[in-house]
């Protein structure tokens, strides 16, 4: 069956967080009244001024939002967020995961809504909607933008389809980009395979980058200050528990990697990578797949998320275990 997505966006979501309505939240999850009344006294004294050259403003009191980048935020924020989840399981309608109903996706303010039909679609963003506004909240639908997956026997198919949002007109987009991630309607998931030049690019940029950092500002450490380093930034690449597990010896990532050690101790060009990594008892980018994977699938295993509980994981599995070897 068809399958609409429509992706929110929330206009300075963490900006207009409502005080009172957090603190509301707050109470009737029965957390400790010390804590509470903690953040009361702190959202109630808290000041701002503004600051232009060497002349500020006098203080002010801001009654709505939570600072971004604090440590605390993004918690506030999901507790204030919450209830609207809430109403979106309460709704009964959406696409349907084994015995559950998963008509959402929620990260921070980005919201994406994934339902069957388009009369259910248009009931959750109704609810998104009277949320929104019960919470001094805003949905940007000159920002929202909407996806419709067909069948395969028809997905070769442009659908023809628009929804109605805060009385705007979203249209049908093809490619969304979603939590940095480019989503498109006419490609269907067949092998998670190292392809995506512009993403390999982007992983050995960074590479080179942080090698020729550390090389710059700790060239004169000693190799175990050098050995911390290099396991701190290059120990870890970003999604690569996604990819595929095999990685050829003249593949330019694998390259990266040896020229990233080489770099950082001072090797020669030309030198053994191989030697370098023993010696210094680092893994090479074998290993740094492997265990980021093993991780990956740890928390899988671990994970509460029905979402993720109810997805058959066969697939992984195979490749895990084809992968992995653990002493």
């Amino acid at each position: 069956m068809p399958v609409f997505v429509a992706y929110l966006d929330a206009s300075k979501a963490f900006d207009k967080v409502n005080h009172r309505k957090l603190i509301e939240k707050l109470i009737s999850l029965k957390l400790p009244p010390f804590f509470t009344n903690l953040l009361i006294h702190w959202f109630d004294h808290q000041t701002f001024c503004v600051k232009w050259g060497a002349t500020q403003s006098e203080s002010f009191n801001v009654h709505r939002g939570v600072r971004q980048g604090g440590i605390m935020s993004a918690i506030l924020f999901a507790v204030y967020m919450d209830p609207l989840s809430n109403e979106l399981n309460a709704a009964g309608v959406g696409a349907r995961i084994g015995q559950y109903i998963s008509n959402h996706i929620m990260y921070a303010d980005d919201i994406a809504l994934i339902t069957t039909t388009r009369s259910s679609l248009s009931i959750l963003l109704q609810i998104c909607s009277n949320y929104a506004e019960s919470h001094f909240l805003e949905f940007n639908s000159l920002k929202t933008d909407f996806q419709c997956f067909l069948p395969s026997s028809i997905s070769s198919y442009l659908p023809q389809v628009y929804i109605t949002f805060n009385g705007c007109i979203i249209h049908h987009s093809s490619q969304v980009k979603y939590l940095g991630y480019t989503i498109s309607s006419r490609l269907r998931y067949r092998k998670m395979i190292l392809d995506d030049q512009h993403e390999i690019r982007k992983r050995i940029c960074e590479l080179y980058r942080n090698a020729n950092m550390i090389r710059s500002r700790f060239g004169h450490c000693n190799s175990t200050v050098k050995r911390l380093l290099f396991l701190a930034y290059f120990s870890c690449i970003y999604c690569c528990s996604l990819w595929e597990t095999v990685i050829t010896k003249s593949h330019p990532l694998r390259v990266a990697h040896n020229d990233a050690m080489r770099i950082i101790f001072g090797i020669p060009r030309y030198s053994s990578a191989t030697e370098a990594f023993v010696n210094n008892r680092i893994g090479n980018i074998d290993f740094v797949l492997r265990n980021m994977i093993y991780s990956f699938k740890l928390r899988l295993i671990s994970c509460e998320n029905r979402l993720v509980t109810t997805i058959d994981n066969n697939g992984l599995n195979n490749i895990w275990n084809s992968y992995l070897f653990v002493d």
